[in-house]
């Protein structure tokens, strides 16, 4: 039986007979006073063999295995088959046959049931007791048992009437009802267990119930606990429980095997003779009891009311109803029941409750020992929700150095602003102050965002109704890039008319300025116009331009932030000349060595300068994409920019969008790239193509979305 109750009590003693005294006295006999000093006892009521219920190894004392009984209690050396009045064993008083089936109940035992009912065993021959308590047809019946007033665990054990099919058995205690809210709802616990498996306690995690004995005037009163089965007339179920007139062992001891519903019977000993076995044929076995255990409560703690607070949830919402008891850790029984199970369901054991559908309800939350009920209103909402109107924001610089911007964020079921905005760098931005506005459905919350410098953070606006629901946005603040120079290698800027003359064959070193210095993106790329006179690429901090043959070329500087921001400078390549026999130069230099015209040194540190020729790479290839740097679309349109390599061919396209992940879309073949708007923003696109020469070139691509 249920170790775990056995754990909860002091000890499992015997030396019950000063309690067995005061539990039955003869009728028209006073009772004497129950002395409760004691108690320190438990009572275990099985209908099988001696089992070792504790787990020590050492079975409780009683009766052989083959002995047939009713009831063992443990009281000392009081153990017997035979019902004695006085001895708290089975009282089958003023109880007949005719009395179970034409539902006319006998008065209540001191201890038993109130109703003779028989016990049998399943078709697998009892796997946990040898008897087992049954009511014909679903019929309640009701087992009492009079004791010292005070709090009791109590332990229920049914099921196992037929292997593989459920097992209904509803209990309740001493008649409890929900009073305040209806009288005729009565406190009930579905001990329904699958596949005719046994059913341990008040819940599937083996709890049990508590109980409370009201005090009758005289130091003493009962527990009763009520069975019934309201599963009948279920075709399959009747048929699995019923009880077969051929499996039957009659008053002439005859039986005819069969395998359908159960096998047979074995009743309780004394009522043998009193039932014959064809009066009951054809019943249904219904609200099995397998085993009772009752245990004391030492320390009980109990209410001293039961109140609850109304609840607002939203959809899909878990959590147990909260009562105030008035005191702490309160072991009474609390159960509950929620009047529209299709609004909100409750556990009747834990009160663990579910928010199913919008709407509303009550929940009520019964104290055993007070026998009040609670009140609990329940409304539930829909889903609360949160969203932004941006998931990135870009804030750019102006020649004042001020940049604003604003969100909203939509929310449901509120009729006020539960919005609380968050930034998680406040340096870099300052907010507003909110401003809301109502909405049938939905309402918004606006805030104004000022830039305070360059910089990202990112913005989040929390419900304060619900702390997980929150949206956030992406904030840039950009300077943006004014002006780049083209610069000689010690810093210099070029003037707009100078003009680098170089030998075919020679380097120079050249780099670039940004302006303002402290720009949010300041990479450039170089580019030249003819790859077949000089080539230009990055080297480190620098850009290095190498003279390949006679002719004039620009070199450009572009702003990687705004194509449209670009500086050049002209390059003049003149032929080496040719040496002579004698092994001089034909040149107008007498002295035989060529030079560059002009003497550019190593452009200032810290530049950061990109490799992007627009023209000829050192290996003499040509790639480039068409169109502007920066291009502006309205949401649900396209662009698309083509690719070449000249000098070779396309190996691969790809691309990487840098900001605006949710803005666009981005397709890519070794033709072109097609780039389309789909939310209002900023987005920036690098392309990177690379020849079959493995000559490479990356370019960036801004889409204004309005």
């Amino acid at each position: 039986m249920c170790k775990k109750i056995l754990k909860k009590i002091a000890a499992f003693t015997t030396g019950m007979a000063v309690m067995t005294a005061g539990i039955y006295m003869p009728e028209n006999t006073a009772r004497a006073a129950v002395d409760t000093s004691d108690w320190q006892k438990s009572v275990v009521i099985d209908f099988g063999v001696t089992k070792d219920l504790d787990g020590d190894g050492n079975p409780i004392p009683g009766l052989a295995e083959d002995d047939k009984i009713q009831l063992k209690q443990v009281l000392g050396e009081i153990e017997t088959a035979e019902p004695v009045e006085g001895r708290g064993n089975w009282l089958y008083e003023s109880t007949t046959v005719q009395d179970v089936y034409n539902n006319a109940a006998s008065v209540k035992q001191k201890m038993g049931f109130d109703k003779v009912v028989p016990a049998g065993i399943t078709t697998a021959g009892g796997n946990y007791f040898k008897d087992w308590v049954f009511s014909p047809d679903g019929e309640e019946y009701s087992f009492s048992i009079d004791l010292p007033v005070g709090q009791y665990y109590v332990a229920v054990y049914t099921g196992n009437k037929t292997a593989g099919y459920d097992n209904t058995t509803f209990v309740r205690f001493n008649d409890e009802s929900f009073s305040a809210v209806d009288a005729e709802r009565a406190v009930t616990y579905d001990q329904t267990s699958a596949g005719g498996g046994q059913f341990y306690g008040a819940s599937k995690t083996e709890l049990v119930y508590v109980v409370d004995v009201k005090d009758n005037g005289e130091g003493y009163g009962t527990l009763e606990a009520s069975f019934y089965d309201d599963t009948l007339n279920n075709a399959a179920y009747d048929a699995s429980h019923k009880i077969k007139a051929g499996d039957v062992i009659n008053a002439s001891g005859q039986e005819e095997p069969d395998t359908r519903g159960v096998k047979s019977l074995d009743l309780f000993e004394g009522t043998d003779d009193a039932i014959n076995g064809d009066d009951i044929a054809d019943k249904i076995v219904t609200a099995r009891l397998n085993g009772i255990e009752i245990a004391p409560v030492q320390t009980p703690v109990h209410a001293q009311k039961i109140e609850g607070s109304a609840v607002e949830a939203e959809v899909g919402y878990k959590g147990k109803i909260s009562v105030d008891s008035g005191a702490e850790s309160v072991t009474d029984r609390i159960t509950y029941f929620s009047a529209d199970t299709s609004v909100v369901s409750v556990d009747t054991y834990s009160g663990e409750a579910e928010a199913k559908a919008v709407g509303s309800t009550t929940v009520y939350a019964y104290n055993s020992y007070l026998g009040m009920t609670a009140s609990i209103e329940y409304k539930v909402i829909p889903e609360r929700e949160i969203s932004l109107d941006k998931s990135e924001l870009t804030l750019v610089i102006d020649d004042d150095g001020k940049a604003s911007g604003e969100l909203t964020a939509s929310f449901n079921a509120a009729s006020a602003d539960i919005v609380e905005w968050k930034v998680n760098k406040d340096d870099i931005v300052k907010l507003g102050d909110a401003q809301f506005t109502a909405g049938s459905d939905n309402s918004t919350s606006k805030v104004s965002i000022e830039a305070l410098k360059p910089g990202s953070l990112m913005v989040t606006a929390s419900r304060t109704d619900s702390g997980e629901k929150t949206a956030e946005c992406m904030v840039n603040v950009v300077r943006p890039v004014k002006a780049v120079a083209v610069t000689d290698g010690s810093g210099k800027e070029y003037a707009a008319d100078a003009v680098i003359s170089l030998k075919s064959g020679d380097t120079c070193n050249i780099g670039c300025i940004v302006k303002p210095s402290d720009a949010t993106e300041p990479d450039v790329e170089y580019s030249t116009s003819d790859g077949s006179v000089a080539r230009v690429a990055k080297n480190g901090g620098n850009a290095v331009i190498t003279a390949v043959g006679a002719g004039e070329a620009v070199i450009t500087v572009t702003s990687k932030y705004d194509s449209e921001i670009k500086a050049s400078v002209k390059v003049s390549v003149t032929a080496q000349p040719v040496p002579d026999q004698g092994g001089n130069t034909n040149s107008p230099n007498q002295g035989g060595n060529t030079t560059p015209s002009q003497n550019v040194t190593a452009p200032p540190t810290g530049q950061n300068l990109s490799n992007n020729s627009a023209a000829l790479s050192e290996s003499g290839v040509k790639i480039s994409l068409t169109g502007k740097a920066a291009t502006k679309l309205s949401v649900n349109k396209a662009v698309t920019f083509k690719v070449k390599a000249v000098g070779s061919s396309v190996k691969r396209v790809s691309y990487k969008i840098k900001t605006g992940k949710k803005l666009v879309k981005v397709t890519a073949s070794k033709k072109n790239v097609k780039i389309k708007a789909k939310k209002r923003g900023t987005a920036k696109v690098v392309i990177t193509v690379k020849a079959k020469n493995s000559s490479s070139k990356k370019f960036t691509r801004t889409i204004k979305i309005k």
